[in-house]
């Protein structure tokens, strides 16, 4: 289901501060070392972030235990706005509760997102949204909500993908969610889209007797490849030009 991703990964000189970085970015979170927080994260809210061990490899493991609310975790992505992207990743619940949002925490103005986000996520009975939040209100889109049509387990890998594409001004966003047998797109799009640098992760739970454990596999950020229309068009474009300057 993932598009090509680039491969290329990003180095940081702090621990749990975000630092700046550029698209495009990977983080496998292989080069961070069990019970550290991964290099240029800056995680905030309920609950604790940390490297986990995983079944093949290092996770980024949320916690949220004893407690309702929030987790989020972000890196601040300065060349991304105005840009077509795709962010990627996968992840795996191993403790699940009753109430529960994952998904992607994107475009928000501070690392925390206190000062607004687009939100695109998947809840316990499967239902999908993409919703902007802004000073404590959630404003939805036309077709943005959708139902991946099964519950979710602590058996199966969920693969997320958001996707953006730039018209002008206007901003459309595409999220889906992938369970290894059955996928769901929704679509949102906003004609005053956000303008926040940073991107991230978001765990919620809403059950304050449950405990919910999710690991992600990985996280990243690719500029999607133009299509074919757009290489022909290059393609005569380079040439029309070729011809005039030989005349």
């Amino acid at each position: 289901m993932k598009n090509s991703i680039a491969s290329a990964c990003v180095l940081f000189s702090s621990l749990s501060a975000s630092v700046a970085a550029t698209i495009p970015y990977q983080d496998n979170f292989q080069e961070t070392t069990v019970g550290q927080d991964p290099a240029g994260w800056a995680e905030g809210g309920a609950g604790a972030w940390t490297i986990a061990s995983g079944g093949s490899g290092n996770i980024y493991q949320s916690t949220i235990s004893g407690t309702t609310g929030a987790s989020t975790t972000a890196v601040q992505l300065t060349n991304l706005v105005g840009s077509d992207f795709e962010i990627s990743s996968s992840f795996q619940v191993s403790d699940i509760s009753s109430v529960l949002n994952i998904g992607f925490a994107s475009f928000g103005a501070v690392s925390s997102f206190g000062n607004g986000l687009y939100l695109a996520d998947i809840n316990r009975g499967g239902d999908m949204r993409i919703v902007s939040i802004f000073g404590g209100t959630t404003t939805g889109f036309t077709g943005d909500t959708g139902t991946l049509g099964t519950v979710l387990n602590t058996t199966d890998t969920y693969e997320l993908t958001l996707t953006g594409s730039y018209s002008g001004a206007t901003l459309t966003l595409d999220f889906t969610v992938f369970d290894g047998t059955n996928s769901t797109t929704i679509t949102a799009t906003d004609t005053t889209p956000r303008t926040g640098e940073y991107f991230g992760l978001r765990v919620n739970n809403a059950a304050t007797s449950d405990a919910l454990v999710v690991g992600f596999n990985d996280y990243a950020v690719a500029v999607p490849e133009p299509g074919f229309a757009g290489l022909m068009i290059g393609f005569l474009t380079a040439g029309f030009l070729l011809i005039r300057r030989r005349r």
